[in-house]
């Protein structure tokens, strides 16, 4: 009666009993104030709503798995994507490279023993090439040196592998970086890696530039080019998939904002992942 009578007048409660064979049962208790004929009193109702609190409580499950779909797509895209390229990078390296160096140790003998060393001037010139490549798309799908030795390490390696006559990357990297969790840590190198091959591929650049720091709530990550910039709308550049829409999901996972700055003069991309949301999307706070 104290909880449904509200300032003397009709209130309703919930409370939670629990039945003989130990389930737990909601009752909603309604409570109507009447006055008749000098006296007092309240009319009370008492109603089991189990079952209906459980129906809403799974329609609320529904409409935040609903609403939490995109992200797990995209979680669940990039971790097979992942998986992938392990796999094929594996393969490269264990396999293809092999072969490779096979075929080499096997010309370099008949050059030996038949003295045909200008003959195979050129093929061993081109194996030595198709081996450097192999491994280096095999470090580009799995990058070693990221897992061995840290995010600083796996950052300044990419840019000194891409590094090439007309286009430079300077790197500007907080060591704090390496104590991140090594997902996190995989996640914004995939970031930083398409940012590097959006300005190869697209900008005209000469130069581009990374910057990444870590404060204790947040990574900054920046990544600035000398090239022409962009003059048509980011939903255009989306549409036509120009590298930006992934490196926009990438930041969306990881619940961080990102932002865009053209000019003539160049392209900067300006990243903010927020440490806070991230370890609560990831459930561990």
């Amino acid at each position: 009666l104290d909880q449904v009578n509200i300032n003397g007048k009709s209130g309703n409660a919930e409370i939670k009993i629990i039945s003989i064979d130990k389930k737990e049962i909601t009752i909603r208790i309604e409570g109507q104030l009447f006055k008749s004929a000098g006296a007092s009193g309240y009319l009370i109702a008492a109603l089991d709503v189990t079952e209906a609190k459980q129906a809403y409580s799974k329609l609320l499950k529904a409409e935040s798995m609903l609403s939490d779909q995109p992200n797990l797509i995209l979680s669940t895209t990039l971790i097979a994507q992942e998986k992938e390229r392990a796999k094929l990078s594996s393969a490269l390296h264990d396999s293809v490279c092999q072969l490779l160096y096979g075929i080499r140790l096997n010309i370099q003998n008949l050059q030996r023993t038949n003295g045909l060393a200008k003959e195979f001037i050129n093929i061993n010139a081109l194996l030595d090439q198709a081996i450097s490549e192999t491994r280096q798309i095999s470090s580009e799908l799995t990058p070693s040196v990221l897992k061995d030795f840290g995010f600083v390490a796996g950052v300044e390696e990419m840019a000194k592998r891409v590094t090439a006559d007309g286009f430079s990357v300077r790197t500007t990297l907080q060591a704090t970086a390496d104590k991140l969790p090594g997902e996190l840590q995989l996640y914004i190198f995939r970031i930083l890696q398409e940012l590097v091959n959006n300005a190869m591929k697209h900008s005209g650049a000469s130069l581009t530039e990374i910057n990444v720091a870590v404060t204790p709530h947040a990574i900054q990550i920046e990544v600035a080019d000398n090239g022409n910039g962009f003059n048509d709308t980011l939903d255009v550049l989306y549409k036509r998939g120009s590298g930006l829409r992934g490196i926009k999901n990438r930041v969306d996972l990881l619940n961080g904002s990102i932002v865009f700055k053209s000019s003539p003069s160049g392209l900067k991309i300006s990243a903010d992942i927020h440490l806070k949301n991230w370890l609560i999307n990831e459930g561990l706070i």
